[in-house]
């Protein structure tokens, strides 16, 4: 809905040299969004506050936001669960990197043959299981974000299986341990945080551009906030994030 974000999102893509086929995305304050079976708006963040620290544990109402984003990806996964091969998802605040045709030709063959998810955009927690001697392919343990993923039709049908997503659907997913199927993240060795690798692809905007609001950080600030007032000084200032969420 904001025309300023696919023009640039446009712009990043021809300059990455990929042609892409525009989505029409749900909007999570519409009534039949608010009525779809395929989303639960009640989820619990304690695994999630484990892995952020932003994050307070225990039970949650997702945002309309999420929800649309959730509906969003679901209904790809199911474009994805009838087609053959790869289908490339990307958000329109997706950015690519400056080599990116080039990086992705030289990581994609060293992806395990196993695999129906690979995240080309991602922000990790916990332990990497490396798989190749090149340390640019490995097995997440735990992670946020889903601005751009491969998928195909294992992954997408085994997602589609587990429905309703509860929460927001990239801490859905990797709570679940991508119920159980085959998922890798892509990255070119050197740089990002600590020199722990390149993300082949990130997220524009400033912290708090983001569309989606984020129901475990807006609690975990309210929290602060109260706990602030009982002591007589609240600071109205949002937490930094770590990741933006699409």
């Amino acid at each position: 809905r904001r025309a300023d974000r696919l023009r640039a999102f446009d712009a990043a893509a021809r300059r990455a040299g990929l042609a892409w086929e525009r989505f029409e995305a749900a909007d999570g304050s519409d009534a039949a969004a608010v009525a779809d079976a395929r989303f639960d708006e009640r989820w619990d963040a304690t695994k999630n506050a484990a892995r952020d620290r932003h994050v307070a544990p225990g039970p949650r109402v997702a945002t309309s936001g999420e929800r649309g984003c959730a509906l969003s990806h679901a209904e790809l996964w199911r474009e994805a669960a009838s087609s053959e091969g790869w289908t490339l998802v990307v958000e329109d605040d997706c950015r690519f990197h400056p080599r990116w045709q080039e990086e992705l030709a030289a990581v994609w063959p060293l992806v395990p043959s196993d695999a129906s998810m690979v995240y080309l955009g991602f922000s990790d927690r916990g332990e990497r299981a490396y798989v190749d001697a090149e340390e640019r392919v490995f097995r997440p343990s735990y992670g946020f974000q889903t601005h751009c993923y491969a998928i195909r039709e294992p992954a997408a049908t085994a997602f589609l299986e587990a429905l309703p997503v509860a929460g927001p659907v990239d801490v859905w997913l990797a709570d679940n341990d991508w119920f159980g199927v085959h998922v890798y993240v892509a990255i070119k060795p050197g740089g990002g945080w600590r020199n722990t690798g390149t993300y082949l692809a990130t997220q524009a905007g400033q912290v708090g551009d983001a569309d989606v609001r984020q129901s475990s950080r807006d609690a975990a600030r309210e929290a602060l906030r109260d706990a602030a007032a009982v002591d007589g000084a609240v600071d109205d200032a949002p937490p930094t994030p770590e990741t933006s969420r699409g």
